[in-house]
């Protein structure tokens, strides 16, 4: 996670909450985890993480 954002300053302050917002979640960071090498479809990431469907569909929103 540090490599994709190092190097990157985020100045916009409702940036910066959606995106601790998402790192402080257990499920956020396992959807961050098993997308980040390649796109993954909600199912997939369902199916790998064992995160309950709806679950996913919501913090994908």
């Amino acid at each position: 996670m540090q490599a994709l954002i190092s190097g990157r300053k985020i100045e916009d302050d409702s940036r910066k909450d959606a995106i601790l917002e998402v790192v402080s979640d257990k499920y956020g960071r396992a959807i961050l985890e098993k997308t980040m090498g390649k796109p993954k479809s909600a199912i997939e990431i369902s199916a790998e993480t064992k995160i309950q469907i709806s679950t996913v569909y919501r913090r994908l929103q």
